[in-house]
């Protein structure tokens, strides 16, 4: 409880400045008959306003699109993907990522491979049921198309750690429901999800 009110005090301190700076500036436009696109940027705003704060620990917790607070890596190669939490390992667990084989569901052939990149995940379901293959994929966290990590079941379990899925990144349930639960808690806009060789 201490951090919390502390957090909030150093929240309050932050906009009463940032609000004493901008009238500042708004202010010596008007004296100085400048034009107000010659004040500060929000840019320099921030950088002056990280040199006021004495704690810039605040700064650190808050999201921004290139540091994301949940980022998750898996590698390919490795059949393995680790979950780091504001930069620190959180865990790591074997999966499983596409075969990169021709693959047959029951309403078409593709190559069932998994790609690479770095995404923000789109959506996320508790439960969900795939309808290409009919099967369960619940605590899908949906990441570009109809690519998302979600989990696993029955004799996919044992085949974890070696290229098995359909182009998902499968994972154990309880793997997967603790990563749903992480994006859930942070939000999909401050996770990245990154997938490489």
């Amino acid at each position: 409880m201490p951090f919390q009110i502390r957090e909030k005090e150093m929240y309050i301190k932050f906009v009463l400045l940032a609000i004493t700076m901008i009238a500042t500036g708004i202010q010596q436009a008007k004296a100085d008959e400048m034009e107000l696109f010659d004040i500060l940027s929000p840019a320099e705003i921030a950088q002056e306003l990280m040199n006021e704060v004495d704690d810039t620990s605040f700064f650190e917790a808050i999201p921004t699109a290139s540091k994301p607070r949940v980022y998750v890596l898996v590698d390919k190669s490795q059949q393995r993907q680790w979950v780091y939490v504001d930069g620190s390992l959180y865990d790591s667990w074997a999966v499983s990522t596409g075969t990169e084989k021709r693959k047959c569901a029951p309403s078409r052939c593709y190559r069932a491979g998994t790609p690479t990149g770095e995404w923000t995940p789109y959506a996320m379901y508790a439960k969900y049921t795939s309808r290409l293959w009919n099967a369960r994929m619940d605590r899908a966290i949906f990441i570009t198309g109809g690519i998302a990590l979600h989990a696993t079941y029955g004799e996919n379990i044992s085949m974890l750690g070696r290229r098995a899925s359909g182009g998902c990144v499968r994972q154990h349930p309880d793997n997967a429901d603790r990563l749903f639960q992480l994006v859930k808690r942070y939000g999909m806009k401050n996770t990245r999800v990154r997938i490489q060789e």
